[in-house]
C-alpha cells in the first residue's frame, strides 16, 4: 500500500481521478487492467487460480466492508464508479 500511495504522490493524479496512468496522462484502460491481472498471475500463482481481476476486487472488497463494518456502510461504496 506504501508503494501505492508513493506511486500517487509522484503522479498526482486528479482528486476524483483514475489513479493508474500512462505517462501522457490518459486513465489506463480495460484492456490494459486485463494485462496487468495476466502478469500477476504469472508471477503470483495464486492471482490465476483465483481468476483475480479488477472486476473481482469490487465485489469482494464491498463484501469484506459490509462484514466487517455493517451494511450501513456498504451502500455508500457502491455508489463510487468502476475503472
Amino acid at each position: 500500500m506504501a508503494h501505492l500511495q508513493q506511486h500517487a504522490n509522484d503522479r498526482h493524479p486528479p482528486h476524483t481521478g483514475q489513479l493508474l496512468r500512462y505517462r501522457t496522462g490518459q486513465p489506463i484502460t480495460r484492456r490494459r487492467y486485463d494485462h496487468l491481472w495476466t502478469r500477476l498471475g504469472t508471477h503470483l500463482p495464486w492471482v490465476a487460480t483465483q481468476q483475480i481481476s479488477t472486476h473481482w476486487l469490487r465485489p469482494t472488497t464491498l463484501t469484506w466492508v459490509e462484514r466487517n463494518f455493517g451494511y450501513v456502510i456498504n451502500p455508500h461504496c457502491w455508489s463510487r464508479p468502476v475503472p
